[in-house]
């Protein structure tokens, strides 16, 4: 049981979510990969407040995806989309000090009963320490 700050229980997920070294979403599936909802994994690994992503308000979240990944990235989501399949991809993120965060990412599709695609959700994981440790590691 996890108890919070006031002495009560926490929230089972709010709980858990608040240990994940990422963030959960849910967006559109245009190009911009517009966010709907972010929890707060989000703000804690990349420093950027959920308000600016959310909605395109101050810049979408496509734009925060390293140049050389944005194709591979587009590339998964459509594949997955079209044999109606999870996607599974490492890429980079930008941090809000400027530096790009390696990722690993499981989403797939969420469809209406007219067989629309009406979201993208999954989950994003900060790989950063991995890569660095797998770079380190081989380096030597």
């Amino acid at each position: 049981m996890s108890i919070s700050p006031n002495g009560e229980e926490a929230p089972f997920f709010d709980s858990v979510l608040s240990r994940m070294n990422g963030f959960l979403y849910r967006c559109r599936a245009d190009k911009e990969f517009t966010m709907l909802e972010l929890t707060s994994g989000f703000e804690r690994c990349f420093g950027i407040p959920s308000a600016q992503i959310l909605g395109n308000s101050q810049r979408s979240f496509a734009s925060l995806i390293h140049p050389d990944d944005s194709a591979a990235v587009d590339e998964a989501v459509v594949r997955g989309l079209q044999q109606r399949k999870n996607w599974n991809i490492n890429y980079r993120l930008l941090h809000a000090a400027g530096h790009f965060v390696w990722v690993h990412e499981d989403g797939g599709g969420v469809w209406n009963e007219s067989d629309a695609v009406i979201y993208l959700e999954g989950a994003v994981f900060d790989m950063n320490q991995l890569y660095s440790s797998l770079q380190n590691q081989f380096a030597g």
